[in-house]
């Protein structure tokens, strides 16, 4: 009798043990679920935080290099180019910013994949773009002088000079886009970044 008690004993022990291991694993592979999910939440966040201030850097930079505020050098007064060189030599020494913000899109697009984070970030890129166009059109108008200019070539150089000096205000269209962007972005990338989904 006392060997089948043991038995019973053993038999339930083996049991208990099956039931706990069992308990256990189901456990583990539910943590490592949990796990998995934060490390893309994780991956997610830092990916878009990445982009979020690479495009900030980005627009201060733009917004610098626009400034209407100039200081020219006694030996340059002469030079009507020189203020548009100035600001194309400042953007290309900051032209780092703009690759980072480029690779940050390209990191954000696999690891978002958000159409509208992209289009944003293209709009950022586009202003840059349009940015220098301006500053060539309104270089190749320097030895014309503002009076030797029929009406189309006025309306060109005074198009490219808008986009040229930061007016900073509801007319400025540059302003408008690279800012409207930076909005874009953070209302798509800010729950991202607070892990809010």
């Amino acid at each position: 009798m006392s060997s089948t008690i043991t038995d019973w004993i053993s038999a339930g022990s083996s049991v208990v043990s099956t039931v706990l291991v069992m308990v256990g694993l189901l456990l583990a592979y539910k943590q490592i679920g949990i796990w998995k999910e934060e490390a893309r939440h994780r991956r997610r966040a830092e990916s878009a935080e990445g982009l979020l201030a690479a495009a900030c850097s980005a627009v201060d930079v733009m917004d610098s290099v626009r400034s209407p505020l100039s200081s020219i050098p006694k030996e340059e007064l002469n030079n009507k180019g020189y203020v548009f060189i100035q600001k194309s030599n400042r953007l290309n020494e900051r032209g780092s910013i703009f690759e980072n913000l480029r690779h940050a899109q390209v990191r954000a697009r696999a690891v978002l994949q958000n159409n509208d984070v992209d289009t944003a970030v293209d709009k950022l890129l586009e202003a840059r773009k349009d940015f220098f166009v301006a500053l060539e059109t309104a270089m190749s108008y320097v030895d014309t002088g503002p009076h030797g200019l029929d009406a189309e070539d006025a309306a060109l150089l005074k198009d490219a000079k808008k986009k040229i000096y930061g007016r900073y205000n509801n007319e400025d269209e540059l302003h408008n886009l690279m800012h409207n962007a930076l909005k874009d972005l953070d209302q798509q990338l800010g729950p991202i970044i607070r892990i809010e989904g």
